[in-house]
């Protein structure tokens, strides 16, 4: 949400540059397709993340939370898909081989269909370590999509846990999942959530940005030099 604090004539626009509503909520796809193509059968239910493949975007934790809590063994259908390319992408190849997850966690590279993979998704992920202010997670919100993701700054200007997602401390051994299989298990809860997303994304929309930038800037004065 747009927020301005005054001190000593320094101003903190707490917006980014928004997104294109349209691209993520006036779109329609073939779902069953879309799933084929990306190797994943009709029924699945799909978790998704996107971000580099590195340390700070912190996947592996997401995987070994899903595995080693049996998560996947409770939902036979659950897909962990990530999205991103990055300098561990082997390191993630072996520990789903090692660990027989070939099929459950799918990784698909640099994408430029995540519009469309957000469509066919049920909840997105976010575990970061650090952030600024993730447009990635602004996506999925104006998609619709209950948001998990990391207590951390930048997220927490993007979700308000039980309101339009859940934040999950990275030291604890329970949030995640607990808040996962609220989601999975709750219809009506998801539901909400879903719909206080795409209300809350408004906020976030390219059009709406430009024009409170523009306003922050005539109210200093500066308006005549943009």
């Amino acid at each position: 949400m747009f927020k301005l604090k005054k001190k000593d004539n320094v101003f903190l626009l707490n917006l980014g540059v928004g997104i294109n509503l349209k691209k993520y909520q006036e779109i329609s796809i073939d779902v069953t397709k879309k799933k084929k193509e990306i190797g994943v059968n009709d029924d699945s239910i799909i978790l998704l993340s996107v971000g580099e493949l590195n340390e700070n975007k912190n996947h592996l934790f997401v995987i070994e939370k899903l595995e080693k809590e049996g998560i996947f063994n409770a939902y036979p259908t659950l897909k962990y898909i990530i999205c991103g390319e990055g300098r561990l992408r082997a390191k993630y190849e072996n520990y789903i081989k090692e660990h027989s997850l070939e099929g459950k966690v799918v990784l698909l590279g640099f994408r430029y269909d995540i519009n469309e993979i957000l469509k066919i998704s049920k909840i997105f992920i976010f575990p970061s370590i650090r952030e600024g202010l993730p447009s990635s997670i602004i996506e999925a919100m104006a998609s619709g999509l209950p948001i998990i993701c990391s207590d951390i700054r930048g997220n927490r200007d993007l979700v308000e846990t039980n309101k339009n997602g859940f934040l999950f401390k990275l030291t604890s051994d329970a949030e995640f999942s607990t808040y996962l299989n609220s989601l999975l298990e709750n219809e009506l809860e998801y539901k909400r959530i879903s719909e206080n997303n795409k209300e809350k994304s408004k906020n976030y929309d390219c059009v709406n940005a430009r024009s409170k930038i523009l306003r922050l800037f005539n109210d200093i004065g500066l308006g005549d030099g943009i």
